[in-house]
Protein backbone atom coordinates (compact mmCIF):
# COMPACT_ATOMS: atom_id res chain seq x y z
CA UNK A 1 0.00 0.00 0.00
CA UNK A 2 2.73 2.30 0.83
CA UNK A 3 4.35 1.78 -2.67
CA UNK A 4 0.89 3.02 -4.33
CA UNK A 5 0.73 5.89 -2.49
CA UNK A 6 3.67 6.38 -3.42
CA UNK A 7 3.08 6.35 -6.98
CA UNK A 8 -0.06 8.36 -6.72
CA UNK A 9 1.74 11.19 -4.91
CA UNK A 10 4.49 11.43 -8.21
CA UNK A 11 1.19 11.36 -10.52
CA UNK A 12 -0.29 14.42 -8.71
CA UNK A 13 3.44 16.42 -8.22
CA UNK A 14 3.32 15.56 -4.80
CA UNK A 15 6.38 13.45 -4.42
CA UNK A 16 7.71 12.52 -0.78
CA UNK A 17 11.28 14.37 0.49
CA UNK A 18 12.50 11.02 -0.53
CA UNK A 19 10.98 9.97 -3.47
CA UNK A 20 12.52 13.86 -4.66
CA UNK A 21 16.45 13.05 -3.44
CA UNK A 22 16.04 9.74 -5.68
CA UNK A 23 14.60 11.11 -9.05
CA UNK A 24 16.88 14.42 -8.14
CA UNK A 25 19.98 11.87 -8.06
CA UNK A 26 18.76 10.12 -11.32
CA UNK A 27 18.50 13.17 -13.32
CA UNK A 28 22.11 14.10 -12.23
CA UNK A 29 23.39 10.35 -13.30
CA UNK A 30 21.77 10.92 -17.05
CA UNK A 31 23.54 14.17 -17.32
CA UNK A 32 26.93 13.29 -16.64
CA UNK A 33 26.62 10.09 -18.52
CA UNK A 34 25.26 12.40 -21.89
CA UNK A 35 28.50 15.11 -21.30
CA UNK A 36 31.00 12.70 -20.36
CA UNK A 37 34.16 12.84 -22.75
CA UNK A 38 37.20 10.24 -23.35
CA UNK A 39 40.73 10.37 -24.98
CA UNK A 40 40.34 9.50 -28.35
CA UNK A 41 38.59 10.05 -31.90
CA UNK A 42 34.75 10.80 -32.11
CA UNK A 43 32.80 7.58 -32.91
CA UNK A 44 35.81 5.46 -32.19
CA UNK A 45 33.93 4.13 -29.28
CA UNK A 46 32.44 0.48 -29.59
CA UNK A 47 29.26 0.57 -28.89
CA UNK A 48 28.82 -2.33 -27.23
CA UNK A 49 31.72 -2.70 -24.75
CA UNK A 50 32.47 1.36 -24.52
CA UNK A 51 35.82 0.92 -24.95
CA UNK A 52 38.45 3.05 -27.15
CA UNK A 53 39.88 1.21 -29.65
CA UNK A 54 42.63 3.89 -30.06
CA UNK A 55 43.62 4.42 -26.33
CA UNK A 56 47.17 3.28 -25.56
CA UNK A 57 48.03 0.38 -24.04
CA UNK A 58 50.31 0.91 -21.08
CA UNK A 59 52.89 -1.63 -19.79
CA UNK A 60 52.24 -1.66 -16.22
CA UNK A 61 54.04 -4.12 -14.71
CA UNK A 62 57.30 -3.47 -11.57
CA UNK A 63 59.74 -1.30 -13.11
CA UNK A 64 63.03 -3.50 -14.67
CA UNK A 65 66.37 -2.32 -15.11
CA UNK A 66 66.81 -1.50 -19.42
CA UNK A 67 70.37 -0.95 -21.31
CA UNK A 68 70.54 0.15 -24.85
CA UNK A 69 73.84 -0.16 -26.78
CA UNK A 70 75.01 0.43 -30.33
CA UNK A 71 77.35 -2.15 -32.73
CA UNK A 72 77.96 -1.79 -35.92
CA UNK A 73 78.59 -3.39 -38.97
CA UNK A 74 82.14 -2.15 -41.01
CA UNK A 75 81.96 -0.31 -43.89
CA UNK A 76 84.75 -0.54 -46.74
CA UNK A 77 87.49 2.63 -46.44
CA UNK A 78 85.62 4.07 -43.10
CA UNK A 79 87.46 5.36 -40.35
CA UNK A 80 84.76 6.74 -38.23
CA UNK A 81 81.26 7.78 -38.53
CA UNK A 82 79.91 10.29 -35.55
CA UNK A 83 76.78 10.73 -35.03
CA UNK A 84 74.53 12.98 -31.90
CA UNK A 85 71.60 11.18 -30.33
CA UNK A 86 69.53 13.40 -28.86
CA UNK A 87 66.62 11.19 -27.52
CA UNK A 88 65.84 7.50 -27.15
CA UNK A 89 62.19 6.05 -26.78
CA UNK A 90 60.23 2.95 -26.80
CA UNK A 91 56.57 3.65 -27.67
CA UNK A 92 53.92 2.10 -24.90
CA UNK A 93 50.95 1.44 -27.54
CA UNK A 94 50.95 -2.45 -28.02
CA UNK A 95 49.78 -3.63 -31.33
CA UNK A 96 47.92 -0.38 -32.39
CA UNK A 97 48.10 1.77 -35.41
CA UNK A 98 46.81 5.28 -35.13
CA UNK A 99 44.44 6.83 -37.65
CA UNK A 100 46.77 8.56 -39.99
CA UNK A 101 49.75 6.71 -39.58
CA UNK A 102 51.36 4.52 -41.83
CA UNK A 103 52.84 0.91 -41.27
CA UNK A 104 56.63 1.12 -40.59
CA UNK A 105 59.74 -0.92 -41.46
CA UNK A 106 62.47 -2.30 -39.27
CA UNK A 107 64.62 0.71 -40.94
CA UNK A 108 61.87 3.24 -41.84
CA UNK A 109 60.69 6.81 -40.85
CA UNK A 110 58.17 9.13 -41.13
CA UNK A 111 56.41 12.14 -39.88
CA UNK A 112 54.35 11.44 -36.39
CA UNK A 113 50.88 11.15 -36.72
CA UNK A 114 48.79 14.40 -35.41
CA UNK A 115 47.14 11.77 -32.91
CA UNK A 116 50.11 10.79 -31.03
CA UNK A 117 50.83 12.34 -27.69
CA UNK A 118 54.00 12.56 -25.86
CA UNK A 119 52.30 10.34 -23.13
CA UNK A 120 52.48 7.34 -25.73
CA UNK A 121 56.75 7.00 -25.34
CA UNK A 122 59.04 6.12 -22.56
CA UNK A 123 62.48 7.95 -22.76
CA UNK A 124 65.41 6.31 -21.21
CA UNK A 125 68.07 8.64 -20.31
CA UNK A 126 71.40 8.25 -22.44
CA UNK A 127 74.48 7.90 -20.94
CA UNK A 128 76.62 11.03 -22.93
CA UNK A 129 75.39 13.36 -25.15
CA UNK A 130 78.50 14.00 -27.09
CA UNK A 131 79.46 12.62 -29.82
CA UNK A 132 79.17 8.21 -30.97
CA UNK A 133 81.66 7.32 -33.07
CA UNK A 134 79.85 4.32 -34.48
CA UNK A 135 83.25 2.60 -35.63
CA UNK A 136 85.26 3.48 -32.46
CA UNK A 137 84.17 -0.58 -31.22
CA UNK A 138 85.22 -3.85 -32.63
CA UNK A 139 82.83 -4.88 -35.06
CA UNK A 140 81.40 -7.56 -32.31
CA UNK A 141 81.24 -5.05 -29.46
CA UNK A 142 78.74 -2.90 -28.72
CA UNK A 143 78.81 0.54 -26.81
CA UNK A 144 76.00 1.05 -23.66
CA UNK A 145 74.40 4.34 -24.98
CA UNK A 146 70.99 4.56 -22.22
CA UNK A 147 69.85 2.62 -19.44
CA UNK A 148 67.29 3.40 -17.15
CA UNK A 149 66.26 0.84 -14.14
CA UNK A 150 62.51 2.69 -13.77
CA UNK A 151 60.86 1.39 -17.08
CA UNK A 152 58.08 -0.84 -16.09
CA UNK A 153 58.15 -4.53 -17.52
CA UNK A 154 55.78 -4.98 -20.69
CA UNK A 155 55.97 -5.75 -24.35
CA UNK A 156 56.94 -2.41 -26.14
CA UNK A 157 55.93 -2.24 -30.15
CA UNK A 158 58.35 0.62 -31.41
CA UNK A 159 61.65 2.51 -30.79
CA UNK A 160 62.69 5.40 -31.76
CA UNK A 161 66.41 7.47 -32.17
CA UNK A 162 66.09 11.21 -32.43
CA UNK A 163 69.31 12.79 -33.76
CA UNK A 164 70.55 16.23 -32.99
CA UNK A 165 69.07 18.45 -34.76
CA UNK A 166 72.25 20.78 -34.64
CA UNK A 167 75.04 18.22 -34.81
CA UNK A 168 75.54 16.67 -38.07
CA UNK A 169 76.41 13.27 -38.83
CA UNK A 170 79.97 13.37 -40.32
CA UNK A 171 81.42 10.26 -42.02
CA UNK A 172 85.68 10.21 -42.44
CA UNK A 173 87.74 8.38 -45.11
CA UNK A 174 90.55 6.32 -45.15
CA UNK A 175 91.58 9.06 -47.60
CA UNK A 176 91.13 11.90 -45.21
CA UNK A 177 88.08 13.64 -46.44
CA UNK A 178 84.98 14.21 -44.03
CA UNK A 179 81.41 14.33 -45.64
CA UNK A 180 78.40 15.24 -43.49
CA UNK A 181 75.96 12.91 -44.24
CA UNK A 182 72.13 13.63 -45.35
CA UNK A 183 69.50 11.80 -42.77
CA UNK A 184 65.81 12.02 -43.95
CA UNK A 185 63.88 12.83 -40.66
CA UNK A 186 66.35 11.87 -38.43
CA UNK A 187 66.41 14.90 -36.87
CA UNK A 188 62.56 15.32 -36.87
CA UNK A 189 60.38 12.14 -36.13
CA UNK A 190 63.27 10.11 -35.72
CA UNK A 191 64.86 7.02 -36.61
CA UNK A 192 61.71 4.34 -36.06
CA UNK A 193 62.68 0.64 -35.25
CA UNK A 194 59.33 -1.14 -35.29
CA UNK A 195 59.17 -4.49 -33.04
CA UNK A 196 57.97 -6.36 -30.41
CA UNK A 197 60.00 -4.85 -27.87
CA UNK A 198 59.74 -7.56 -23.95
CA UNK A 199 60.74 -5.63 -21.16
CA UNK A 200 60.88 -8.76 -18.35
CA UNK A 201 60.46 -7.99 -14.67
CA UNK A 202 62.85 -8.83 -12.17
CA UNK A 203 65.98 -8.77 -14.41
CA UNK A 204 68.77 -6.58 -16.15
CA UNK A 205 67.56 -6.31 -19.56
CA UNK A 206 69.95 -5.79 -22.00
CA UNK A 207 69.40 -4.99 -25.64
CA UNK A 208 71.74 -4.29 -29.29
CA UNK A 209 70.87 -1.82 -31.81
CA UNK A 210 73.19 -3.52 -34.60
CA UNK A 211 73.93 -0.60 -37.50
CA UNK A 212 74.76 -2.10 -40.81
CA UNK A 213 77.01 0.91 -42.42
CA UNK A 214 77.80 -0.83 -45.40
CA UNK A 215 73.73 -0.60 -46.46
CA UNK A 216 72.83 2.56 -44.51
CA UNK A 217 75.32 4.42 -46.10
CA UNK A 218 74.57 5.46 -49.42
CA UNK A 219 76.54 7.06 -51.79
CA UNK A 220 76.19 9.47 -54.93
CA UNK A 221 78.13 10.80 -57.27
CA UNK A 222 77.50 13.98 -58.54
CA UNK A 223 78.34 15.22 -61.98
CA UNK A 224 80.66 18.19 -62.32
CA UNK A 225 79.31 19.56 -65.60
CA UNK A 226 75.02 19.20 -64.68
CA UNK A 227 75.21 18.71 -60.50
CA UNK A 228 73.14 15.91 -61.22
CA UNK A 229 73.38 12.06 -60.01
CA UNK A 230 75.18 9.92 -62.74
CA UNK A 231 75.05 6.92 -60.27
CA UNK A 232 74.48 5.71 -56.96
CA UNK A 233 75.38 2.84 -55.10
CA UNK A 234 75.76 1.64 -51.25
CA UNK A 235 78.79 3.33 -49.06
CA UNK A 236 81.62 1.24 -50.21
CA UNK A 237 80.70 1.06 -54.01
CA UNK A 238 79.17 -2.57 -55.69
CA UNK A 239 80.67 -4.67 -52.89
CA UNK A 240 83.62 -6.03 -55.05
CA UNK A 241 85.87 -3.64 -54.22
CA UNK A 242 85.09 -1.27 -56.32
CA UNK A 243 84.81 2.67 -55.07
CA UNK A 244 83.36 5.89 -55.86
CA UNK A 245 85.33 9.05 -55.88
CA UNK A 246 85.40 11.08 -53.10
CA UNK A 247 85.78 14.26 -54.68
CA UNK A 248 82.12 14.19 -56.34
CA UNK A 249 80.20 12.23 -54.04
CA UNK A 250 77.39 13.03 -51.82
CA UNK A 251 76.56 10.75 -48.83
CA UNK A 252 73.15 9.93 -46.85
CA UNK A 253 72.62 8.05 -44.06
CA UNK A 254 69.54 5.07 -44.71
CA UNK A 255 70.31 3.22 -41.28
CA UNK A 256 69.69 -0.54 -41.75
CA UNK A 257 69.51 -1.66 -38.21
CA UNK A 258 68.44 -4.81 -36.16
CA UNK A 259 67.20 -4.91 -32.68
CA UNK A 260 68.15 -7.89 -30.73
CA UNK A 261 67.79 -8.53 -27.36
CA UNK A 262 71.18 -10.31 -25.95
CA UNK A 263 69.84 -13.11 -23.74
CA UNK A 264 68.13 -14.45 -26.69
CA UNK A 265 71.42 -13.62 -28.99
CA UNK A 266 74.31 -15.75 -30.32
CA UNK A 267 76.76 -15.74 -32.84
CA UNK A 268 77.56 -17.24 -36.36
CA UNK A 269 81.77 -17.73 -36.86
CA UNK A 270 83.09 -19.30 -39.50
CA UNK A 271 86.59 -20.12 -40.71
CA UNK A 272 88.27 -21.40 -43.93
CA UNK A 273 85.94 -19.37 -46.51
CA UNK A 274 87.38 -18.08 -49.62
CA UNK A 275 85.70 -15.15 -50.50
CA UNK A 276 84.82 -11.23 -49.51
CA UNK A 277 81.52 -10.80 -48.07
CA UNK A 278 79.13 -13.16 -46.35
CA UNK A 279 75.52 -12.32 -46.29
CA UNK A 280 72.89 -14.27 -43.74
CA UNK A 281 69.59 -14.74 -44.58
CA UNK A 282 66.36 -16.63 -42.82
CA UNK A 283 65.86 -18.77 -46.56
CA UNK A 284 68.32 -18.92 -49.20
CA UNK A 285 65.01 -18.26 -50.87
CA UNK A 286 65.21 -14.59 -50.24
CA UNK A 287 69.25 -14.56 -50.87
CA UNK A 288 70.37 -11.64 -53.54
CA UNK A 289 72.41 -12.31 -56.48
CA UNK A 290 74.59 -9.78 -56.09
CA UNK A 291 76.81 -8.43 -53.14
CA UNK A 292 74.84 -5.26 -52.07
CA UNK A 293 72.65 -7.94 -50.00
CA UNK A 294 69.59 -5.74 -49.56
CA UNK A 295 67.48 -8.82 -48.45
CA UNK A 296 69.76 -10.30 -45.98
CA UNK A 297 69.44 -10.26 -42.58
CA UNK A 298 73.11 -9.14 -41.82
CA UNK A 299 76.71 -8.74 -43.61
CA UNK A 300 80.05 -9.19 -42.39
CA UNK A 301 83.73 -8.67 -44.40
CA UNK A 302 85.49 -11.75 -44.30
CA UNK A 303 88.68 -11.17 -42.74
CA UNK A 304 91.84 -13.91 -42.57
CA UNK A 305 89.80 -16.15 -44.14
CA UNK A 306 86.87 -16.14 -41.63
CA UNK A 307 83.67 -14.33 -41.21
CA UNK A 308 81.25 -13.71 -37.38
CA UNK A 309 78.01 -12.14 -37.31
CA UNK A 310 77.27 -11.29 -33.86
CA UNK A 311 74.04 -10.06 -31.96
CA UNK A 312 71.97 -12.22 -34.19
CA UNK A 313 68.60 -14.14 -32.86
CA UNK A 314 69.25 -17.86 -32.26
CA UNK A 315 67.64 -20.13 -35.16
CA UNK A 316 68.89 -21.56 -38.39
CA UNK A 317 70.51 -19.01 -41.22
CA UNK A 318 71.61 -19.91 -44.71
CA UNK A 319 74.70 -17.91 -45.36
CA UNK A 320 75.71 -17.03 -49.05
CA UNK A 321 79.35 -15.93 -49.63
CA UNK A 322 80.96 -13.21 -52.27
CA UNK A 323 84.12 -13.87 -54.16
CA UNK A 324 85.45 -10.70 -55.82
CA UNK A 325 84.41 -11.67 -58.69
CA UNK A 326 80.49 -11.67 -57.87
CA UNK A 327 80.17 -15.07 -57.80
CA UNK A 328 78.97 -16.99 -54.70
CA UNK A 329 78.41 -20.06 -52.63
CA UNK A 330 75.94 -20.82 -50.30
CA UNK A 331 76.30 -22.53 -46.72
CA UNK A 332 72.69 -23.45 -45.56
CA UNK A 333 70.85 -24.32 -41.91
CA UNK A 334 74.16 -22.94 -40.00
CA UNK A 335 72.93 -22.69 -36.24
CA UNK A 336 72.89 -19.76 -34.04
CA UNK A 337 72.42 -20.60 -30.56
CA UNK A 338 71.65 -18.40 -27.46
CA UNK A 339 75.02 -17.19 -25.60
CA UNK A 340 77.29 -18.56 -28.20
CA UNK A 341 79.57 -16.22 -28.94
CA UNK A 342 81.03 -17.75 -32.61
CA UNK A 343 81.69 -21.00 -33.78
CA UNK A 344 79.95 -22.83 -36.71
Amino acid sequence: MRNAKHHKQLLAGKASPHCLGITIGCLLWMLLAACSTHVGNPGDDDADTGKVPNQPSIPDGPESNVVFSLAHRPMDNAVSVLVYIDELALRTVAGITFEGEEELSSNSETEDSGEESASQWVNIPLLDAGPIDLMSSEFDEAIAIATSDQIPAGTYNEMRLVLNADQAVFLELEDGSSHALKVPSGYSSGIKIKQEIVVDAGQSNDFTLDVDLRRSIKAATVSDETGGNSGNGNGNGNGNGNQQDPANTTYSLDPVIRLVKDSESGAMQVDDVEGVLACAYEDIAAADDSASCENAIATAKIRDGSYKFPFLKSGSYDVRVFAEDGSYQDRLDVIVEKGNKGGS
